[in-house]
């Protein structure tokens, strides 16, 4: 066991977008008396040695046994201040905000990541059901928890709980509307228990997206795309300085922007990584007019559309759907309108896969919030990006 099979690990999951993109999912390895854990904000897929902090196990250990403030704000800094002093010497990266979550499980390895096929079950209406009914008693369900702080003790008290029954500690952690934690004291069975999850949740998916190219070629529409494109531009510039705008469309994108109501399944957040690289919720817009005549019109309804979404949600949308064409992603620069689009294209993998689990489950308001204005997810966010 060492630091190297950690970067070898990390980059495996992290290269692959089936279980993380953007700056999401975070790996580590304990040592004797240390714990080095994937930096905030850090690139799992190119991650190397320097990307780790290291720090002192029995001391983020010991960080759940303080007292803290009640107010979240005052208690995530407080919480992030002790996290940076229990960095082991010379180290001067900001760990990951889930290093407690990591320092729980006994274990030497352990990879946290965002599955689409995984969350697809986890932002489920039937989720906690059919977790329970896949796996058992030999994994940890937890209901979606605000993050940080609160979700690491949250966890410890289950831990203690498994410990204090006689169990055996868990390796498998399921959380609602985020994501999967899987650990183990050798990179082998990290491999063999994310597989034995994915073939358990695949036998269950009665349909998987379909991102095939649609029936109608999509050279025909270049001009209408690109027309389209540039008015967007026009409309989001009095929100974005100069915004790049990339477009995608498929079979799945089509059926889903078939109609509003098809699109009622898209029209919230799944998860933290949603917001932070999505937004809250896309812009869906109808299908415009066509011809010279109405571009004007066109770019008076979609400007006013983009102020209305910015006035309600405090930002510009990061995605806008556009009724029968296709999905146009926003960001401030290529790398943001690119994580953009791949997180809505990750939101309709969850979006398909849920509807064998009851259907979509979204993150409750004050959730989404909370995710919004939390400073760790800014600082992530900014690192990434």
């Amino acid at each position: 066991m060492s630091i190297a099979e950690l970067v070898e690990v990390s980059r495996r999951y992290g290269g692959n977008p089936e279980y993380v993109l953007g700056g999401g999912g975070n790996t580590s390895w304990k040592s004797k008396d240390s714990i080095f854990v994937k930096a905030s904000g850090t690139s799992l897929g190119t991650i190397d040695e320097t990307g780790f902090v290291a720090l002192d196990l029995q001391a983020v250990r010991d960080i759940l046994c303080r007292e803290f403030p009640v107010d979240s704000a005052s208690r995530e800094a407080t919480v992030l201040s002790a996290l940076m002093n229990a960095r082991r010497q010379g180290q001067t990266l900001r760990p990951s905000v889930e290093t407690i979550l990591h320092a729980l499980f006994p274990f030497a390895y352990v990879v946290h990541t965002h599955p689409a096929l995984v969350n697809g079950l986890l932002c489920s209406m039937g989720a906690e059901k059919t977790v329970r009914e896949l796996f058992g008693d030999a994994v940890i369900w937890v209901p979606y928890t605000t993050p940080g702080y609160v979700l690491s003790k949250t966890l410890f008290d289950r831990f203690a709980e498994r410990t204090k029954q006689g169990g055996p500690a868990p390796s498998i952690v399921f959380l609602q509307n985020h994501g999967i934690f899987v650990a183990a004291d050798s990179v082998e069975k990290i491999d063999s228990q994310y597989s034995m999850v994915f073939e358990t949740i695949r036998r269950h998916v009665r349909r998987s997206p379909d991102f095939g190219a649609p029936d109608t070629a999509e050279e025909s529409r270049s001009d209408e795309m690109a027309g389209l494109a540039k008015t967007i531009a026009s409309a989001l510039t009095k929100f974005v300085p100069t915004p790049v705008v990339k477009f995608e469309v498929n079979r799945e994108i089509l059926r889903c922007t078939d109609s509003e109501s098809s699109f009622a399944s898209l029209m919230g957040a799944f998860s933290p990584d949603h917001i932070v690289y999505a937004g809250v919720k896309p812009l869906f817009v109808p299908t415009p007019a066509t011809g010279k005549a109405t571009v004007n019109p066109m770019e008076q309804d979609l400007e006013k559309d983009v102020a209305s979404y910015a006035e309600k949600e405090g930002t510009y949308p990061r995605i806008i759907a556009v009724e029968k064409l296709g999905a146009f992603a926003i960001g401030k620069n290529e790398k943001t309108a690119q994580l953009a689009l791949s997180l809505f294209m990750d939101a309709i993998k969850v979006s398909v896969f849920s509807q064998s689990f009851g259907g979509p489950r979204f993150m409750a308001q004050p959730d989404v919030d909370f995710i919004r204005k939390w400073e760790v997810e800014q600082y992530r966010t900014s690192v990434s990006s």
